[in-house]
């Protein structure tokens, strides 16, 4: 085994903390949005803050759908193991009863290998 391991709690957390930095980047491009350049003073001022505002506000856009969609993707991911590991711990459950009841699966006591040991034929 490569000793790779998926902690399925710390990419919940993850998953929250994205969604919660994408709604922080839409929330600072609307608030910059409502904000006027103009108010800045002269006009050359006005226009690097137009240019900026544009600027910022493709960037911001495009890191809020990039989060999105990584948001998407690590629950979709998140999902499929959950549904291994509960596949996986139902698996084993059977086997581990089919075993401890003599291959009946039913878990009636000492299996046959069990019984014979014992000296019971």
């Amino acid at each position: 085994m490569s000793g790779y391991q998926v902690e399925i709690e710390g990419l919940g957390r993850l998953i929250q903390t994205l969604e919660t930095a994408a709604d922080s980047i839409t929330d600072a491009n609307n608030r910059l949005k409502d904000a006027s350049p103009s108010d800045l003073g002269s006009a050359e001022l006005d226009r690097a803050g137009g240019d900026f505002q544009d600027r910022w506000e493709h960037g911001t856009k495009k890191l809020a759908e990039a989060a999105g969609n990584v948001t998407e993707g690590m629950q979709v991911t998140k999902k499929a193991y959950e549904e291994i590991e509960k596949a996986l711990t139902e698996v084993f459950s059977t086997m581990a009863g089919a075993f401890s009841g003599g291959g009946s699966g039913e878990g009636s006591g000492n299996s046959e290998i069990s019984s014979r040991l014992g000296g019971d034929a």
